[in-house]
This record gives C-alpha cells, sequence and structure tokens, in this order.
C-alpha cells in the first residue's frame, strides 16, 4: 500500500486569513510540459539521426526539490499528528513545507527549475534554448 500526502495549494491563506498567491511580487510560475506531438517529433527525429533515446521518470519527484517562495505552512491531517501536538499546546498543529509538495502552487514550477539545474550541471541542454520545449534535454556524448 502506499500514501501521498498532497497540499491543497488552491487555499492558500496567510497568518491573518487573507488568501495568498504563495509567490513573491513580480514572479512568474509558468512551467509548460512538452506536447505529446512535439515528443513524438523529437522521437522520429532522434531515430532518423539514429541517435540514443533515454528518459527518466523520478520517483517522488517533487518532494526533491526545495521549495522556493515565501514559507508555507501546512495543517496537518489529524492521523499523522504527534502527541506532543495532542497536547493542547497547540489548536491546529502546522508544519513548514520545506520540499516542494504535491498540490503546492509554485511545486511544479519549483521541480521544473530544480531538474533544469541538475540536467545542466550534468552536461545536458534544455530545447527552450531554440524557442522550443523546455521539458526536453539532449547532450552529446563522445564516441569512444
Amino acid at each position: 500500500a502506499a500514501a501521498r500526502l498532497c497540499g491543497v495549494g488552491s487555499h492558500q491563506h496567510d497568518a491573518s486569513g487573507q488568501w495568498t498567491s504563495g509567490m513573491y511580487q513580480g514572479e512568474h510560475l509558468w512551467t509548460n510540459p512538452p506536447a505529446l506531438h512535439v515528443i513524438r517529433c523529437w522521437f522520429i527525429a532522434c531515430a532518423l539521426l539514429r541517435l540514443k533515446v533515454t528518459f527518466e521518470d523520478f520517483r517522488g519527484a517533487y518532494l526533491v526539490a526545495p521549495l522556493h517562495g515565501p514559507p508555507i505552512y501546512l495543517f496537518l491531517p489529524d492521523e499523522i499528528i504527534c502527541a506532543k501536538g495532542r497536547e493542547g499546546q497547540f489548536r491546529r498543529p502546522v508544519a513548514r513545507a520545506r520540499k516542494a509538495v504535491y498540490g503546492q502552487k509554485r511545486a511544479g514550477h519549483d521541480f521544473d527549475a530544480f531538474i533544469r539545474k541538475l540536467c545542466s550541471d550534468l552536461g545536458w541542454v534544455t530545447l527552450r534554448n531554440f524557442d522550443s520545449e523546455e521539458g526536453l534535454y539532449y547532450r552529446d556524448i563522445p564516441k569512444v
């Protein structure tokens, strides 16, 4: 059996109870996944050029990426509140989200930024550099 804790990012409020965007002023959080037709064309082009194609699926993907932006605190479900939290010391215990929790408004964008830096550090180049899909990467592998 598996379980997943998801944040409800569409219901973010600040300490006074006012709705908040979860981003800094002037930030634009737009991350576009690759379109299916572009992926298909990419595979066809690679096959015609006899290039090696690989892909990766990240298990627990968002949770490897640090969460940026203003601090986000999550109300904890009753099922995971420890005994200390139930002692009456807190009306409704919260925990600070430090990783890009599924469901948060900026989680996808922060994960994409994390992966973009990781891939770049490993020598991969995003097709974003060619005014194309930002979620597709390539790299030259020296022939031995």
